[in-house]
């Protein structure tokens, strides 16, 4: 899972964003998850999905949204 979050972020942050949504957990914050589904990630829906109720019983909310194409969106489009 991290390889290809790392991958589509462009930056090494899976660790470091499972850690902090633990963190929250821990001081009892409301936590949603949004998941942006484009071309390098919609065909893994079903084993994220199995990943984030495994390992996060206590997150609230868990939305599967549409990528927008504006920022850095816009300019990797044909990557998404």
């Amino acid at each position: 899972m991290y390889i290809i979050s790392n991958s589509i972020v462009r930056v090494k942050s899976f660790y470091k964003t499972i850690a902090g949504i633990y963190n929250l957990a821990k001081f009892n914050f409301k936590i949603g998850i949004r998941i942006v589904v484009h071309k390098m990630n919609y065909d893994r829906l079903s084993q994220l999905s199995e990943y984030i109720y495994s390992n996060f019983p206590f997150v609230y909310h868990v939305a599967f949204m549409q990528m927008e194409p504006i920022g850095y969106a816009y300019d990797n489009l044909n990557d998404l």
